[in-house]
């Protein structure tokens, strides 16, 4: 468990060991991705992901078949997340409020800009 042993664990208060729970997906993320890369730049060489069909098996194609590449988050562990991934806050209540209010209001190409993920009215 990443420089804890069981009994350093079990020794934790539960305000300890919900940060340490919250924050080891993170880590073995961290620990993990050099060896993704890897695995993905080797599957990329050896295993490509095309999208279009095979025109004629013998002969490459003229031009060259698309290829969706392997990207390293997909060779993560389960139990980790994306390294890389920023994890926003958030909106302040105010403006989470605001923008509920007036989300009829906005042009679409404003609605697409808002991450509605984060509004979250958290006062009644």
């Amino acid at each position: 468990m990443y420089g804890l042993k069981p009994w350093d664990v079990q020794r934790l208060t539960p305000r300890q060991l919900a940060y340490y729970l919250h924050h080891l997906p993170h880590v073995r993320g961290h620990v993990n991705y050099p060896v993704a890369m890897l695995m993905a730049e080797l599957s990329n060489a050896f295993t490509p992901r095309y999208t279009g069909p095979d025109p004629d098996g013998d002969k490459p194609a003229k031009p060259p078949r698309p290829v969706d590449p392997w990207r390293p988050v997909e060779f993560l562990p389960p139990d980790s997340v994306d390294p890389f991934e920023i994890i926003l806050p958030p909106y302040p209540d105010e403006v989470s409020a605001v923008l509920l209010e007036h989300k009829a209001d906005l042009p679409p190409w404003c609605v697409e800009l808002v991450d509605w993920e984060r509004v979250v009215v958290t006062r009644g």
